[in-house]
């Protein structure tokens, strides 16, 4: 008999929880749940709008990667060839700290930016 599609991904959700809980600094299973779907509901916006833009150019603007100093190399490394295919003007900012407190030091990314 198969199971219903909300208890598998509920079972899902709480094998990856907790084997990341040492990492989530604190988050209660109710704000990773919550976390969990708002990066996926981001994540299918920005394939929505891959699929349907027109531009298939480089972005010649500035633009920001922000990324954690806790990146794995073989992943930083992925995320900067694949941006800088399609943004020609593009800085690097890496925080200190890990992914899932990044957005703390907003205050310095700030200065970053200022500074260029």
């Amino acid at each position: 008999m198969e199971r219903p599609k909300e208890v598998a991904l509920d079972e899902l959700l709480m094998k990856t929880f907790w084997k990341l809980s040492d990492e989530l600094n604190g988050y209660s299973v109710n704000s990773f749940k919550d976390l969990v779907h708002d990066l996926a509901a981001r994540m299918e916006w920005f394939m929505r709008l891959a699929a349907t833009s027109p531009c298939k150019d480089s972005f010649d603007g500035p633009s920001l990667l922000v990324l954690s100093s806790d990146t794995p190399s073989e992943e930083r490394e992925n995320l900067l060839s694949s941006n800088d295919l399609y943004c020609s003007k593009m800085n690097v900012y890496e925080a200190e700290g890990g992914r899932f407190d990044m957005s703390s030091q907003s205050a310095r990314i700030a200065a970053f930016i200022d500074s260029l």
